[in-house]
């Protein structure tokens, strides 16, 4: 199993990185339609990062392959998606309105 984990490991890292490089060329390619709305774009790379260890430890949660059933892993990534996009939300509200309060209270 530790060889699996770190072939899992390596693979998730690699395409990880493809899908940043893939997304970066596009968005070079098509810099003009994006150039309004790139502070949209700049969390890709640290959601790259997420993905991957969401992969990495669902593939180390199922023993280094996919459930049988291809519901549950439909299931758990809809979970997964559901809980992080309510924390992404959360904290950029959060910080939003502290960042406010800070820059009036220090002025």
């Amino acid at each position: 199993m530790k060889n699996e984990t770190f072939i899992t490991n390596i693979l998730t890292l690699a395409v990880a990185g493809l899908l940043i490089l893939i997304t970066g060329i596009t968005f070079y390619f098509f810099r003009d339609i994006f150039s309004k709305n790139v502070r949209f774009f700049m969390p890709i790379p640290p959601l790259a990062v997420a993905a991957y260890i969401y992969v990495y430890n669902m593939f180390d949660h199922f023993g280094g392959e996919l459930p049988a059933n291809i519901l549950e892993t439909a299931k758990d990534l809809g979970l997964s998606i559901v809980l992080t996009t309510s924390f992404f939300s959360a904290f950029a509200v959060v910080m939003v309105f502290l960042i406010h309060f800070l820059k009036k209270t220090l002025n």
